[in-house]
């Protein structure tokens, strides 16, 4: 795999990943209630820690996202 496309393909990878990222957080503020519903019949959790949970996993998310994809691409364009 050259260089260049590598760097396309991290590009994109964090595009995808940042997109399904916000596309997450919409969804989350917009139908909030209505996927607690929904989880909390098959995991019955408390508001609060159904809050936490979610915002654990998109702020770990986006470091995974940031570490993963955006680091090296900044690291290929830095080298050339």
């Amino acid at each position: 795999m050259s260089v260049e496309a590598l760097k396309t393909f991290l590009l994109w990878s964090f595009l995808f990943n940042y997109g399904l990222l916000a596309s997450w957080s919409f969804i989350l503020v917009v139908w909030r209630d209505r996927i607690y519903l929904l989880q909390s019949y098959f995991f019955p959790m408390p508001q609060a820690r159904f809050d936490a949970c979610h915002f654990l996993l998109l702020g770990g998310y986006k470091v995974a996202i940031i570490v993963l994809n955006l680091i090296p691409w900044l690291a290929l364009h830095m080298v050339r």
